[in-house]
């Protein structure tokens, strides 16, 4: 039975939880360019990696004699290590003049596919490469040097869990028989047709059909994808193929046509895929991939804001299937995103967070959500990251979201607290460190984020999420003050409580007053009025104090840290109690009286 999406979204419950929703794309200056916008995301099945594709400002291409004047958003994708923090390009060896689109990651994320695309006046094309982020080898064009009778536009790649292999699409212009399939492997020199075009016959091994959203399963071996007569499955190392019989209300044509696109369970049992109707209505559809059995999950009316350019995606056994939505309505602020539980038939809202009635929206530019293998964690663009996460580190604007819809296994123990936290100050940036925290459930990776402060500048990382225990901050603002809290996370998601560091950044004297602990009594010297004695002033910010005045009087042998200040008071004269005074470049400050006592 469907479930009709509207404000009533709530009676199927939603996830609410602390740690939730963690912004992918960090604010500047980690991003290349402030106007990057991201698109699109991909997420790895072990949910640790999400690829996004970020859009930049116009780039002029064409000549200026040329009348066409060619212009397109320039595109690029990059790899976020939600466990390191680390950022790496994926689109690299493409196209000197040209974009990338449609990321793809194998399960571990160490292997990524993309499209890259070209268009010029004189030679529009796309392809489809292949890289290992982070490592020195640009991307390959998969096809490069295979057969040349291709179709010039290759796009829409599809990954196993391994990498090794891809289900590719090809198209030429014109209607929906256009669309062929292939099937790609690293250990073959060749690429394989399976789907060659309605016109074309089935030439052994070949289906004689278009070939649209051609998907892959985790192990390679199985590929489905839809055509003119239904959706069919292919097996790659047998090169047979089968029409799986879906039932007639299933309209399959608006099926692998721009954006909307199957989803194929890593398992390879079944295929997700959103339906437009005769009345422009959309439903979301399960069909096992073995039977053609298939179950409406979800559905919208007809409306102006319901959208067929969206793929679902689905967890590796076919239980959760994420997509996204138009509720009640609305235009494009009205897109939410879901997820589909088979088992328990619920249909979930992932685009929220306590507190929002309705969630809160995602961008309209997007192609869909990304959900991991396991079905924890779904990937979406929010229209506003600060409605996602409404912190003052989280930057605004669109942002890719991870969202944690399962949430951890039942080990809840937070790791220790790290502490010791030591700054070192050196020409143009500072040095936090700290000892490790010992955790069994190692690795524990440490999240590390900068807190507000009076009079402070603006955010300098944000939230950096990584392994070690060094972070170097440059381009420091000399002699602001700046705060960074320091917490542990374990494997499960667990946090400690956040040690907090405040520093001064070297190159011009701390302005701001020490905050003192005033005593119950006053400081009390030794029983000789004229010795004078010890004492110990006890606050916060005291490391920038320069002397100490008892009495008007300076104090000797002095030991000054950032919350205590040991010395001894000058000899006196006379039994009596008077003030004492720490000065600095913030002038003079009481801190308290001492009490010169009577001779005897």
């Amino acid at each position: 039975m469907a479930v009709a999406i509207g404000l009533a979204w709530g009676a199927s419950g939603a996830f609410a939880a602390a740690g939730d929703l963690v912004v992918v794309d960090p604010p500047a200056p980690l991003l290349p360019d402030d106007s990057a916008t991201p698109y699109e995301t991909a997420i790895s099945g072990n949910g640790r990696f999400v690829a996004v594709t970020e859009g930049r400002d116009c780039v002029e291409l064409a000549p200026d004699d040329d009348p066409i004047n060619d212009c397109y958003d320039e595109q690029q994708i990059w790899r976020y290590d939600l466990q390191t923090g680390a950022r790496v390009k994926v689109s690299t060896g493409g196209f000197a003049l040209g974009g990338a689109r449609e990321p793809a990651l194998s399960y571990g994320g160490s292997v990524a596919a993309w499209t890259a695309f070209y268009w010029l006046p004189d030679a529009d094309t796309t392809r489809v490469f292949r890289s290992e982020p982070g490592s020195d080898a640009p991307g390959a064009d998969v096809l490069a040097g295979t057969d040349t009778s291709l179709p010039e536009f290759i796009s829409h790649p599809s990954i196993s869990a391994d990498g090794g292999s891809l289900a590719l699409q090809g198209q030429a212009y014109g209607g929906t028989c256009a669309s062929s399939a292939f099937a790609w492997s690293a250990g073959s020199p060749t690429v394989g047709t399976v789907a060659g075009g309605c016109a074309e016959a089935g030439a052994e091994g070949t289906v004689g059909d278009a070939g649209r959203s051609p998907e892959l399963s985790a192990d390679g071996g199985t590929l489905v994808f839809a055509g003119t007569e239904g959706l069919y499955r292919y097996d790659v190392p047998a090169r047979t193929w089968q029409l799986i019989p879906v039932p007639a209300e299933v309209d399959l044509q608006s099926v692998g046509i721009g954006d909307s696109r199957l989803a194929l369970s890593g398992d390879g049992s079944t295929v997700a895929y959103i339906t437009r109707g005769p009345e422009g209505e959309l439903t979301l559809w399960a069909t096992d991939v073995a039977t053609g059995a298939s179950t409406s999950l979800a559905s919208v009316p007809a409306g102006p804001a319901v959208l067929s350019t969206r793929t679902p995606a689905i967890s590796a056994n076919g239980r959760y299937i994420a997509y996204d939505w138009g509720i009640d309505g609305e235009a494009a602020s009205g897109l939410r995103t879901f997820v589909a539980d088979r088992t328990t038939g619920a249909s979930t809202l992932v685009s929220t967070r306590p507190g929002l009635a309705d969630g809160f929206a995602i961008s309209a530019a997007g192609t869909g959500p990304g959900i991991s293998a396991d079905g924890r964690y779904v990937t979406l663009i929010a229209s506003d990251a600060r409605d996602a996460v409404p912190d003052a580190a989280t930057p605004s604007g669109p942002h890719a979201i991870r969202a944690d819809v399962l949430g951890a296994p039942a080990d809840t123990v937070a790791p220790p607290k790290p502490n010791a936290i030591k700054v070192s100050q050196s020409a143009g940036s500072v040095q936090l460190t700290w000892p490790a925290v010992a955790e069994p459930r190692s690795p524990v990776t440490y999240r590390i984020r900068q807190r507000p402060i009076a009079g402070g500048p603006a955010s300098v990382i944000g939230t950096r999420v990584q392994s070690g225990t060094t972070l170097t901050l440059p381009g420091l603002t000399a002699g602001a003050r700046y705060r960074f809290a320091v917490q542990a996370e374990d494997v499960q998601g667990n946090r400690s409580t956040a040690t907090t560091v405040t520093f001064t950044a070297a190159g011009q004297t701390d302005p701001t007053a020490p905050e003192i602990t005033a005593p119950a009594d006053p400081y009390t010297g030794t029983g000789e009025a004229q010795t004078g004695g010890a004492f110990t002033i006890e606050g916060a910010d005291l490391a920038n104090v320069t002397g100490v005045l008892i009495g008007g009087r300076p104090a000797t042998g002095l030991s000054i840290s950032a919350t205590q200040i040991t010395g001894t008071a000058p000899a006196g004269a006379d039994a009596a109690s008077v003030p004492v005074t720490v000065l600095g470049p913030f002038g003079a400050e009481a801190a308290g009286r001492f009490l010169y006592q009577a001779a005897g």
